[in-house]
């Protein structure tokens, strides 16, 4: 299982969370925005930017996401 997350509407609140999360379960975590989004520092953290637009970074993550897989978006 990996984590698919939409960075661009994000709460700060959760990032601490996910954190701890992603770091004791040893999930890899993809956070997909139109611009750099700092998320804390995990090793199982990754981030991509997208160009910028409606829907691109949920349209990447359509892309990248499997079966079994956990994505967290507002849309």
């Amino acid at each position: 299982m990996k984590i698919y997350i939409d960075a661009d509407a994000f709460p700060n609140l959760l990032k601490p969370v996910i954190n701890r999360v992603i770091d004791r379960l040893k999930i890899e975590t993809y956070v997909i925005a139109n611009k750099r989004v700092n998320m804390g520092n995990s090793c199982y953290l990754h981030g991509e930017v997208v160009a910028d637009g409606p829907d691109v970074a949920d349209d990447r993550i359509v892309e990248l996401a499997m079966e079994g897989d956990l994505v967290i978006t507002a849309d």
